[in-house]
């Protein structure tokens, strides 16, 4: 397939040349292309900000928050915070959209791959960094659980320090109220 630029060039040089069908050309791209954003910075386990600024709540992961007044599951969200920092923050990544393309926060509701193929909500809790958001059905509900069950009894990431805090398991000094939905926190 020969480079549009350069058909673009000849077409000029020829007066075949239309302002209109320049822009076709630079918004038309190839079959299978993928748009391609860098994350710019992390805020949470399972939240980040991308290029240009729009915030990403990843879809069917759920991290301890970092504004959690007990201290390991403050401790346990710098880690998850820091896997996903070492995966994602200034990579380039590629979203897919699920049902609902943004929460009540405003935040957009993503999955997110890595170049290399790695699905980044899959390995926080394939990795044990998160476990799995289940107040909402999701495309891949079932492989996120198969993931969790044997992160946990393989004991990986955040599972042997306190199971209760990642399975969101409240106490009363948690600083928290339950809630529903993807709105525990205003990250």
């Amino acid at each position: 397939m020969p480079d549009p630029f350069s058909v673009v060039h000849n077409w000029m040089k020829k007066k075949y040349f239309s302002p209109i069908l320049l822009v076709l050309i630079c918004l038309v791209q190839p079959a299978g292309a993928q748009s391609w954003i860098r994350v710019s910075k992390v805020i949470d386990g399972d939240t980040l900000i991308l290029q240009g600024g729009e915030r990403i709540r990843l879809i069917g992961v759920d991290t301890p928050e970092l504004n959690d007044t007990r201290e390991t599951a403050a401790a346990m969200a710098r880690e998850a915070r820091a896997f996903l920092q070492g995966l994602a923050e200034g990579t380039y990544v590629r979203l897919e959209y699920g049902r609902d393309k943004t929460d009540s926060y405003g935040r957009t509701l993503a999955y997110l791959y890595l170049k290399d193929g790695t699905f980044i909500n899959a390995e926080i809790v394939r990795q044990g960094y998160g476990a799995v958001y289940k107040f909402f059905p999701f495309q891949y509900l079932d492989e996120f659980l198969f993931y969790e069950k044997r992160a946990r009894a393989a004991g990986k990431g955040l599972w042997p320090i306190d199971p209760d805090i990642l399975l969101r398991r409240r106490f009363p000094d948690s600083g928290h109220k339950e809630t529903e939905g993807h709105e525990h926190t205003e990250d």
